[in-house]
């Protein structure tokens, strides 16, 4: 069987909510598909992402009853010519999330993103 990258035809067989982590250059969104609720944390005045409330946020999900017994989540970055991601922020990312127990990391394309913010 082929895959394909045209995630609109993908059909999922069951309700589970998915962790969607969505890097920029300038902030953080932290999405739960189906539900389809997103939090943003922009960056801090200093320039740098806000990994202490992304850290606080992840724990958050990671207690609810969506993700107590999961360790799934997906990553991705989204950069543009003018705003490039850092490569150290997805990494970041990856152990923070791994750092409060979400031990099976994807890192996705961002339009592959089971929960993606609408800009």
């Amino acid at each position: 069987k082929g895959k394909t990258r045209d995630t609109s035809n993908v059909q999922k067989d069951d309700e589970t909510v998915t962790l969607s982590v969505l890097v920029q250059a300038d902030r953080i969104w932290v999405g739960l598909s189906r539900v389809n609720e997103f939090q943003e944390i922009p960056k801090m005045a200093a320039g740098d992402q806000d990994w202490t409330k992304f850290e606080t946020t992840l724990k958050e999900h990671k207690a609810s009853a969506f993700f107590a017994d999961r360790a799934d989540i997906e990553i991705a970055a989204e950069s543009t010519t003018q705003s490039p991601v850092k490569y150290q922020d997805v990494i970041r990312a990856m152990d923070y999330a791994i750092k409060v127990g979400f031990i099976d990391v994807g890192l996705s394309d961002p339009a592959g993103l089971a929960a993606r913010p609408s800009l």
